[in-house]
């Protein structure tokens, strides 16, 4: 994990509607330092990635956008935290949720056959997510966004939308392996991009943490040993679902108890 990039990449300037700065640094980044991928960028500033030939290969997703005010920030290491430092003192450096973002760089790195969406807008409503190219999600056998805060934690449940069947071979494979690395937090979460993805394609999906703590407020920091974490569980995730299709309904209504327990959102506040 190279946290230098990390640094870099949490000092980008980005918010809802105003995400170009982050545009140009993940493209720019993306054409020079990931071989063997393509980029496109389309009207609502989503981020489409590819990574070599095989006609379906799974799917890895963040978003770009953050609820903080662009200005110059000052990323530092204290410890095993990164944190931000303004002007007037520490702030919120947009690790909701730039931590998942690097956490998707660094799996495009690793991968041969995988694809990448970095989703702009989704701090309202998912905005991007609403517009995203359909043409792109032909290919994509299930989508694994990396959204969620602290470390262990899964999505059951976006804003209502159920993210996969209970007796698919999707989470029948993917529960076990994410067990492995502790990721057995299931709970049910408000909306990120995946939702929006679920109500708009047949496709399963996931939602992880990504190490961030403290989200959208002054002392927001990021995990260094929670987003090398995060990582580890994308990369053992990815290849246990190889290049298949997971398919799942448009508006499944799926009644089945789930496989696993199920709690609401409990992250305790971390201190500073």
């Amino acid at each position: 994990m190279n946290v230098k990039i990390l640094k870099k990449l949490l000092a980008v300037q980005t918010s809802t509607f105003n995400e170009q700065p982050m545009v140009d640094w993940l493209v720019h980044y993306i054409r020079h330092e990931l071989p063997g991928t393509t980029v496109a960028v389309d009207k609502a500033r989503n981020i489409y990635v590819t990574k070599g030939s095989a006609y379906l290969s799974p799917c890895v997703a963040a978003h770009i956008d953050s609820v903080h005010a662009h200005r110059k920030v000052r990323i530092v290491q204290e410890g095993t935290r990164l944190v931000g430092y303004d002007r007037k003192g520490r702030c919120g450096i947009g690790a909701d949720d730039k931590t998942g973002v690097f956490v998707c760089l660094n799996l495009l790195r690793y991968f041969d056959n995988i694809q990448a969406v970095f989703f702009a807008s989704e701090e309202q409503g998912c905005a991007g997510a609403r517009k995203a190219d359909p043409e792109f999600f032909d290919r994509v056998g299930c989508v694994v966004e990396f959204d969620c805060p602290s470390r262990h934690m899964l999505s059951y449940t976006c804003g209502g939308v159920r993210l996969f069947a209970n007796d698919s071979d999707f989470i029948k494979i993917a529960s076990p392996v994410l067990a492995k690395r502790g990721t057995v937090l299931w709970q049910n979460h408000p909306y990120t991009d995946v939702k929006v993805i679920r109500q708009r394609f047949p496709v399963s999906c996931l939602n992880l943490s990504s190490g961030y703590y403290n989200w959208h407020a002054h002392d927001e920091f990021a995990s260094l040993p929670d987003v090398m974490l995060a990582i580890e569980t994308g990369g053992d995730l990815i290849r246990a679902l190889d290049r298949v299709r997971y398919a799942c309904p448009v508006g499944i209504e799926d009644d089945g108890p789930p496989l696993i327990p199920v709690g609401s959102l409990h992250v305790p506040r971390a201190h500073s």
